[in-house]
């Protein structure tokens, strides 16, 4: 209705009847109703892949753990015994920023024996990085029987690492299965 009594004629109602933005926003779709339904709940075939693929990255995180452990312990067993001390030279000192900030570093070295020319490379602090040079001279100890098989600490020092990852793996492994079985028990008393 009108101001003008009710004629539907008047000037503001023709124009407003005119403009083809006026005409486009009444015919525009309403906004989509919000969905009330939850969200579709995964089969229990994809669960059960889930599960599987957990279960069995976890079997090969644990093997795969257990065999560098017992590979260092050998190594150092084979070290302790028979190892000779080598000098290695410094091929280069590396850095190499990480994606979340900081910078690592690292020599880069090779030691030549009678059977060839190995290489390795060492961890290192920003201090270290900055007294090493291409050329210097870092202590290696290497097993005879497999040249290639060394370290670069002493071997005290790479026991005391090897402790130190025993304990700190162990108890994260144990975690990880302690918290899978846990969850698998749960879903299956849930059934």
């Amino acid at each position: 209705m009108s101001r003008n009594g009710g004629d539907p004629t008047s000037s503001s109602e023709l124009n407003r009847a005119s403009d083809p933005l006026t005409t486009l926003l009444d015919r525009r779709p309403a906004a989509p109703a919000i969905p009330t339904t939850p969200p579709p709940v995964p089969s229990r075939r994809v669960n059960a892949r889930r599960r599987t693929a957990w279960l069995l990255g976890l079997v090969v995180l644990t093997v795969v753990t257990a065999y560098l452990y017992h590979d260092k312990t050998t190594l150092l067993t084979a070290l302790a015994a028979r190892g000779r001390h080598a000098t290695a030279t410094v091929t280069s000192v590396n850095r190499q920023y990480r994606r979340r900030g900081g910078v690592s570093y690292s020599l880069r070295y090779q030691y030549v024996l009678p059977g060839g020319t190995f290489t390795g490379s060492k961890p290192v602090s920003a201090d270290q990085a900055r007294r090493h040079r291409a050329g210097d001279a870092v202590e290696v100890i290497y097993d005879p029987a497999s040249p290639g098989r060394h370290i670069n600490t002493t071997l005290e020092q790479a026991r005391r690492n090897q402790t130190i990852s025993k304990y700190v793996m162990a108890p994260a492994l144990a975690g990880m299965w302690g918290v899978t079985l846990w969850v698998l028990a749960r879903r299956r008393g849930a059934k």
